[in-house]
């Protein structure tokens, strides 16, 4: 800008003629003109700058902006968790679209004699012995052929001969698996050596879809207290609900059967006493959240029932008021349905379909419509797609995919 200045002052003198009255007219045109050019020039010059100065300050305050953002962000790890649990949710609630797809799918690796199987969500996990007599932890993805080796996180066996046994697992829909260990003891006799619970230990494990350990929890003290054991024996059945609450059967023959309820960090456990019923085959979480459970009251006849809280909060056994069909098999598989609340499974009877308020269950799929007898499928389980996936092991292990949502 002093450039400026002192051009415009050179001119100036030039017009005024430094007090030379003998100047040329001429001359002084010339600066007129000069002087008008230059005044010109600095009025475009003001301009740019000042648009360049705008530029500026839309810049920083577009920055500051980005920065209040990413601040407001850093500021707020909860609440971002708390939307990250909920799109999951939501992704758990608008489940995959059913799959008509029927397939059967030998397998292709080692050997192994079953002991528990899971399927749900879009993995499948499985437990049993090797032909050299090893413990076998496995999962894999739906339609695969080949377990994945997972690393079991107990030894072998404590001196006394004792080890921890997987005794049930679930699939959540978010393809994790829980798996209920339980420690048992050797028992020999003429028959050879079988296993029974010594009441000494109890846990859950959760593994990820890629069969690796997210967490443990010890259930040892709060299930099998001095006071009481909460736990009478192995459950029958045991799921897990959206939050991470488990519930396990438990019965005994003194009383009615019972529904154990445990927090998802193992820390409270509710008895749910389950009047009128004396044993529980199937315990699952439905499409709406509710936990299901098939029941079997003193006369051998087998219903459905669910938890309801009261207007406390506390959950109770209540009955559907649905007779389930009278078949020689266990309701022992109950998951959430594509287009129904549950879908259950009876080796004897097929897969049946059930919405809270209806009157009867619907047989879905027949037992003789089933691509294997029931006799010859071991276990079975619902993905999220709705297909019954069974393992059946004789003559070979096999997987058979039965469509049942819709």
């Amino acid at each position: 800008m002093r450039r400026f200045f002192w051009h415009g002052n050179l001119i100036y003198k030039i017009l005024i003629g430094n007090g030379d009255k003998n100047m040329c007219m001429k001359c002084k045109k010339c600066a007129a003109l000069a002087l008008i050019m230059l005044v010109l020039w600095m009025l475009g010059f003001a301009s740019c700058a000042g648009n360049r100065e705008i530029e500026g300050v839309m810049s920083e305050s577009s920055m500051v902006q980005s920065a209040d953002v990413e601040t407001d962000s850093a500021q707020n790890p909860a609440e971002q968790k708390t939307s990250e649990q909920a799109t999951d949710k939501e992704q758990t609630a608008d489940k995959a679209p059913a799959s008509d797809r029927a397939v059967m799918i030998p397998y292709a690796g080692e050997e192994f004699q079953l002991s528990v199987f899971a399927a749900g969500g879009s993995v499948l996990y499985v437990n049993g012995i090797k032909a050299d007599g090893s413990n076998f932890l496995g999962c894999m993805d739906k339609e695969g052929d080949v377990f994945r080796e997972c690393e079991i996180p107990f030894e072998s066996a404590k001196p006394d001969g004792s080890i921890m046994k997987a005794m049930r697992m679930r699939v959540d829909e978010q393809n994790r698996c829980h798996i209920l260990w339980m420690s048992v003891k050797p028992m020999i006799d003429q028959y050879g050596t079988s296993y029974v619970l010594d009441f000494a230990k109890c846990c859950i494990t959760v593994m990820d879809s890629e069969g690796r350990q997210q967490k443990m929890l010890d259930l040892s003290e709060c299930l099998y207290s001095e006071e009481e054991r909460v736990l009478k024996g192995c459950p029958y059945c045991f799921s897990v609900d959206v939050e991470g609450n488990y519930y396990m059967e438990s019965s005994s023959h003194e009383s009615w059967a019972s529904i154990v309820k445990v927090s998802a960090d193992g820390s409270t456990v509710q008895v749910i006493d389950c009047a009128g019923c004396s044993m529980i085959e199937g315990i699952g979480v439905g499409k709406n959240g509710s936990i299901y459970c098939t029941c079997v009251d003193q006369e051998g006849n087998r219903y459905l029932g669910r938890l309801e809280a009261d207007a406390s909060g506390t959950e109770q056994f209540v009955s559907c008021g649905v007779t389930l069909p009278d078949v020689r098999a266990w309701f022992s598989c109950v998951a959430a349905g594509t287009d129904t609340d549950i879908l259950l499974y009876n080796k004897l009877g097929g897969i049946y379909a059930y919405s809270d308020g209806d009157s009867e269950v619907e047989h879905r799929v027949a037992e003789e419509d089933m691509p294997v007898p029931g006799s010859n499928a071991a276990e079975g389980g619902f993905l999220r797609d709705g297909r019954l996936c069974l393992l059946a092991s004789e003559p070979e292990i096999r997987f058979y995919y039965v469509p049942a949502g819709r």
